[in-house]
């Protein structure tokens, strides 16, 4: 391929959507995992602010049936089941994951929605859950609503 980019210019082709998707979602992966490793206010912070610029899985009983073949964008309101789970505190939290790898360790062969983190933050204080959980098959980051809260509302920008 470099060939013919030197030879014709332009652009590599675009990756694979998912290996994209894996190489984007790298720093968010990191940030979690030393949240995980090393929770402290300061690798919380750096978690925060990627979810300003990252895109995050959400795992759903199944896809809407509005959607055709992927990858593609829903551009409708669409009412879907996500995964959700039990959280330290006890209350329901919202899962979800930085790529394909950490859905498979929790979630097997679940189907899935990609979007950008600040809509999954969205989701977490619309539907009232008391937080979000990143990679829950580990390591993971827990993010309480309240800390979601601050996100939106641009404390982490």
């Amino acid at each position: 391929m470099g060939f013919l980019k030197k030879l014709f210019g332009g652009a590599e082709p675009p990756a694979d959507p998912v290996e994209q998707q894996s190489a984007q979602n790298l720093t968010i992966r990191q940030a979690v995992e030393q949240v995980s490793a090393h929770p402290s206010d300061q690798t919380r912070g750096a978690l925060y602010r990627r979810l300003n610029d990252e895109r995050l899985l959400v795992a759903v009983q199944s896809l809407p049936e509005v959607l055709g073949p992927m990858p593609q964008t829903l551009t409708q309101e669409t009412h879907v089941t996500m995964l959700t789970s039990t959280g330290p505190e006890g209350g329901t939290v919202l899962l979800a994951f930085t790529d394909e790898a950490a859905l498979n360790q929790r979630a097997p062969g679940r189907p899935y929605l990609g979007m950008p983190a600040r809509d999954v933050l969205d989701l977490v204080l619309r539907n009232n859950y008391a937080g979000l959980v990143i990679n829950p098959g580990g390591p993971w980051a827990g993010v309480p609503r309240a800390h979601v809260q601050r996100i939106v509302d641009g404390e982490f920008a």
